[in-house]
């Protein structure tokens, strides 16, 4: 991430402006995404808008969904089970 869009998104979390901003849900890890923000690219925190081929975009955000379930399984002891519920699926 670009260190001015990182600045920027530290500065919309910071003033409040997120409090008021529209949400959608990442279909893939299920956390809210603002739409937009002022001072950032609105492709920034939607990277699959950015990808041409859809399918690979798909296949990649499978691809990385699963792996971060494989990593996320060493913590489960660890970790509260309402948390386990939502990073696992």
């Amino acid at each position: 991430m670009p260190i001015k869009a990182n600045r920027a998104l530290l500065a919309v979390a910071f003033d409040g402006t997120l409090d008021t901003a529209t949400f959608q849900k990442d279909p893939n890890f299920g956390f809210d995404v603002p739409v937009e923000m002022p001072g950032i690219e609105t492709d920034l925190p939607h990277p699959c808008d950015t990808w041409k081929d859809q399918d690979a975009n798909d296949s990649q955000a499978t691809k990385l969904v699963g792996m971060f379930k494989h990593n996320f399984e060493q913590f489960m002891p660890c970790v509260a089970k309402g948390v386990n519920a939502v990073a696992i699926g």
